[in-house]
């Protein structure tokens, strides 16, 4: 179980229903980038890398944890499947370089927006065993041009100073205990009091679901004390919000 299933039971959305006011907002009817293709999980989980990548950029002093990439390869592919092992390996060494090019060097290459749209094919490895992955576990690392395309429409959307921080940054963060509580939650950033979750979709809309999500949260955020991704003993006791 995780957050979000946890969310789809209904005295959980009874209950948050009767605690969280829900206000709805109005939107343009019209996506701003439209997609280009219909990979569209796919693309979320790349642009999430990517916005990542931007924010630590904007803000060196950006908390991050490790990929959830790298943690798949590390627990979910065997170096037996030496197809897979070798490619994923080579994902994950030339995403490193490219980030560590970006981050001197500010430029959004076309080599950084694949290895994200790469990054993103080696996450549902994490809630999978190799042996239940499907046929495209052999596709790793073959790349649409359009995907690419797709990705730089988004990311030149992002405003910075949305994103720029005075004191707290926090990239893809859980909440310690309280996310093992709930079978695993963790927030896409936290940036000096405010929580963001970030959803790439062609439908303009603010959902329900959405808001609950961002409400489930801030309920765990509340029940630590120290940021997610700050050692204990570092002294900072803020909590999150």
């Amino acid at each position: 179980m995780s957050l979000t299933s946890l969310l789809l039971n209904r005295d959980v959305k009874d209950k948050f229903a009767s605690e969280f006011f829900y206000l709805k907002f109005s939107f343009r009817k019209s996506p701003l980038a439209p997609p280009l293709t219909n990979h569209y999980s796919l693309i979320g989980t790349a642009f999430d890398y990517l916005l990542r990548f931007y924010v630590k950029r904007l803000n060196p002093h950006a908390v991050e944890k490790q990929w959830v990439a790298e943690s798949a390869f590390k627990l979910f592919i065997s170096p037996m499947d030496e197809i897979v092992y070798s490619k994923a390996e080579q994902i994950l060494k030339e995403a490193k370089s490219n980030y560590a090019k970006y981050l001197k060097t500010g430029k959004l290459t076309e080599e950084l927006l694949k290895s994200s749209l790469k990054l993103a094919q080696l996450d549902p490895f994490h809630r999978r065993f190799l042996d239940q992955a499907p046929s495209w576990a052999l596709q790793l690392g073959i790349i649409d041009p359009l995907d690419v395309k797709d990705l730089k429409q988004l990311i030149a959307l992002v405003e910075p100073a949305v994103f720029k921080t005075k004191r707290r940054c926090l990239l893809n963060p859980t909440f310690g205990k309280a996310s093992k509580m709930v079978g695993g939650a963790d927030v896409d950033l936290i940036l000096d009091d405010m929580m963001l979750e970030v959803k790439t979709t062609q439908f303009p809309e603010f959902k329900r679901e959405h808001f609950d999500q961002l409400m489930g949260y801030y309920t765990l955020s509340r029940l630590v004390r120290i940021p997610a991704g700050v050692s204990s003993d570092s002294g900072d006791k803020l909590p999150l919000i």
